[in-house]
């Protein structure tokens, strides 16, 4: 019986383990590269999505360079309170403005929201740690699209 399970379970392994997955938008499926990347508006966000280009920056097997601008802001304000009028809840609204240029010429603008909202902590470190993960994690979806973005631009 326990022969039999370990069997099973590896034959399980081996199923799963080989079906093959493969990211639908892969940054090794587009031959672009970015020139330049113009920066405006909060820099903790501007570092972030800079980051988030070396691999276009650096690309050796491309057939298109272009330009990208962008303009990102950062919106931090309270949601609810409670009946003292101490913070319950928080909303981080962050907002991307991207412009991809070629040859001068602006050929794709558009502009990327997301939000969140999160109730207060408080303990105040824990709480500047907690939005630190939650700017990440927006800022990686923001990011998402706009390689979705760039894509379908250029494939």
């Amino acid at each position: 019986m326990i022969k039999n399970l370990k069997i099973i379970y590896i034959l399980l392994f081996i199923i799963i383990s080989g079906c093959g997955y493969q990211a639908i938008y892969g940054t090794k499926d587009i031959n672009l590269r970015v020139k330049e990347i113009k920066l405006t508006g909060d820099n903790n966000l501007n570092r972030k999505i800079n980051n988030y280009f070396n691999y276009y920056k650096n690309n050796k097997n491309y057939s298109k360079i272009i330009d990208v601008h962008i303009d990102s802001s950062l919106e931090k304000k309270i949601s609810s309170k409670d009946r003292k009028g101490n913070t319950k809840t928080f909303e981080l609204s962050i907002s991307i403005k991207l412009n991809i240029v070629e040859n001068e010429n602006i050929i794709k603008t558009k502009i990327f929201n997301k939000s969140s909202n999160y109730k207060n902590l408080d303990n105040k470190f824990d709480l500047n740690q907690y939005e630190k993960n939650l700017i990440d994690n927006l800022v990686y979806d923001i990011w998402q699209d706009v390689e979705i973005t760039m894509h379908s631009l250029f494939q």
